[in-house]
């Protein structure tokens, strides 16, 4: 199975990546998934979807919901993604950011605020460092407490 990944967060592409291999490393998806990672932005998005429906068995969007999936520019990425949706596309909206993955992964709450600035408070975080990171997520405690990235591996293992 051949799976697309969108990606709109500019360290995403690379931190998707090593979270693959990982993923693939410790079989919690299978050997055999190829997976290609693309950034996207709102005016790229609708050409990218069409060429990667086309192209692949799968594709995965993740959108960064910066706390609300119904407003802002999450609303109009859901939106065009519905409008144009087959059945081989998943959305994972993320309740604010792919950052969120490293809070739960941690037992950081972040609450209200963005994860990545409750991680740079906490860790002295920068976004240049998320690729890093996706070696060090605890894949079982992500099953366990987070429905995005549950979504997530169910989309990859399907």
């Amino acid at each position: 199975m051949n799976v697309a990944i969108l990606t709109e967060d500019t360290y995403g592409v690379n931190f998707f990546q090593n979270l693959i291999a990982r993923l693939k490393k410790s079989e919690t998806i299978r050997n055999e998934v190829g997976v290609k990672i693309k950034r996207y932005n709102i005016y790229k998005l609708k050409n990218l979807l069409r060429v990667a429906n086309q192209d692949y068995d799968r594709t995965i969007v993740t959108v960064d919901c910066d706390g609300s999936c119904n407003n802002g520019n999450s609303k109009e990425i859901n939106d065009l993604i519905n409008g144009e949706r087959r059945k081989n596309t998943v959305v994972i909206n993320l309740e604010f950011e792919i950052e969120e993955w490293i809070c739960v992964s941690d037992g950081i709450n972040y609450g209200s605020e963005k994860p990545s600035i409750v991680l740079k408070s906490q860790r002295k975080y920068e976004k240049f460092q998320l690729p890093i990171y996706a070696d060090k997520l605890k894949v079982r405690e992500l099953l366990d407490k987070s429905e995005s990235f549950s979504l997530y591996i169910q989309a990859l293992n399907k």
